[in-house]
């Protein structure tokens, strides 16, 4: 018996080395893969708006890549277009895109994504027309890495 609680602390431990080296490969093949290209990171982002809202809503968001701050962090812009019912949506990133489509449904839509299940919690009652921003929002990352949670 003693033999066998011996065996199962030993590979216990080991389990947990094994996951933790897992984790650490995990988080290292992250940091350096290649980044997605731009046209995946905006496309992702046209995939988010019409999980959230629905296909009818793509169309009204252009999204546009642009490049980072000159300290290399994040940013996003958010302006209206000159035709009625559109916004468009500038990002260095796909995050950034992302962020900024949230930026834009909190502050001028006032909806609100939840981690609800199966969507409750969530008030996505987007006005239509899109509401139309007066002045060209910029929001730059106080902070170079970023972590999502």
């Amino acid at each position: 018996v003693r033999a066998l609680h011996t065996r199962t602390r030993v590979a216990s431990a080991m389990t947990g080395r094994w996951s933790s080296f897992l984790v650490l490969l995990f988080v290292c093949s992250c940091c350096w893969s290649d980044p997605a290209s731009p046209k995946d990171q905006t496309e992702a982002v046209k995939s988010l708006i019409m999980r959230l809202l629905g296909e009818s809503y793509v169309p009204k968001f252009n999204l546009e890549m642009i490049a980072a701050t000159s300290q290399g962090r994040d940013v996003f812009e958010i302006e209206s277009t000159s035709h009625p019912d559109q916004v468009t949506i500038r990002g260095n990133t796909g995050v950034a895109l992302a962020s900024g489509f949230n930026w834009y449904l909190k502050y001028y839509c006032n909806c609100h994504v939840s981690w609800g299940v199966n969507g409750t919690g969530d008030q996505l009652n987007v006005p239509s027309p899109l509401p139309h921003i007066t002045r060209k929002v910029r929001m730059e990352s106080p902070v170079k890495y970023r972590i999502p949670n």
